[in-house]
């Protein structure tokens, strides 16, 4: 009864160590892959003969691996699943000169918004008078013969200032002008001007005018010998087009004009 069981035991410890040592050698024998001859480099097992590179097995209806140079395929429909690893110090992980990219897009974003903040927003325009020559004076007596009426033909010079960097084109101005001694305006007149004034410069333009003064005091003032200038306010409005907006820039000033011969007109 021992023996037949030690027997028994015997065979059942054979049985499983063939197993075993046919389990062991169905793993550590590789499946056999097509390989490729690349030369004679030294493999990691220390033999110096000609080393054959494995590659990856072709399945049927793979696609093409992106990380292996061509050499194998990977099922399809898996490329958002699988991940591709690269080595830590790969020199593509590394950034290249982003500082300096960073930097010049910040400065070409802030020179086109400098550009075209300075294009869109609108800057101021100035006008004033340069100075106002007396052309014709003319001198009209009453029935009695008085002096009763004075009219003066004058050119009214401007200074024109365009702040912003577009060109402004100048449409008309329209001139008013007051003199204390007379309740209705002695100056009402509306010119057209065409004239270009280009970006960030300045410039002159004349307009012609005529002032009537129908009281009777100021014909006499004029043709006495005591003083030869008249103080009149003059209220300009001047209307222009900036690219495609029209506006339209005021200035009064008071200006001492010559209102006989041999003097010359003060600006005040």
């Amino acid at each position: 009864m021992h023996t037949s069981e030690n027997g028994s035991t015997k065979a059942g410890t054979l049985s499983d160590e063939s197993e075993e040592s046919c389990l062991h050698e169905t793993r550590s024998n590789p499946p056999d892959y097509q390989s490729v001859t690349t030369g004679g480099t030294t493999l990691a097992n220390g033999s110096s003969s000609s080393v054959s590179a494995y590659t990856y097995q072709e399945l049927p209806g793979g696609v093409m691996c992106p990380t292996c140079n061509g050499t194998g395929r990977i099922p399809r429909g898996q490329e958002d699943d699988l991940v591709a690893l690269i080595p830590y110090r790969d020199d593509r992980l590394k950034p290249r000169r982003t500082k300096l990219y960073v930097f010049l897009s910040i400065l070409l974003c802030g020179l086109v918004a400098g550009i075209m903040c300075a294009f869109l927003l609108t800057k101021p325009v100035h006008m004033n008078i340069h100075n106002i020559s007396t052309r014709s004076i003319q001198l009209q007596l009453n029935s009695s013969q008085q002096l009763h009426k004075l009219t003066l033909g004058l050119e009214i010079t401007y200074n024109i200032s365009n702040s912003n960097f577009p060109s402004i084109y100048l449409k008309n101005t329209t001139v008013i002008g007051m003199q204390s001694f007379n309740t209705q305006p002695v100056v009402s007149n509306t010119s057209a001007v065409d004239l270009r004034v280009s970006g960030r410069r300045h410039s002159q333009f004349a307009v012609n005018v005529t002032a009537v003064f129908s009281d009777d005091y100021v014909p006499q003032y004029c043709h006495s010998l005591q003083s030869k200038t008249i103080t009149v306010e003059f209220s300009s409005t001047l209307q222009y087009q900036l690219m495609a907006q029209v506006s339209s820039i005021s200035s009064s000033e008071y200006v001492r004009v010559l209102c006989a011969e041999n003097e010359i007109p003060e600006i005040g």
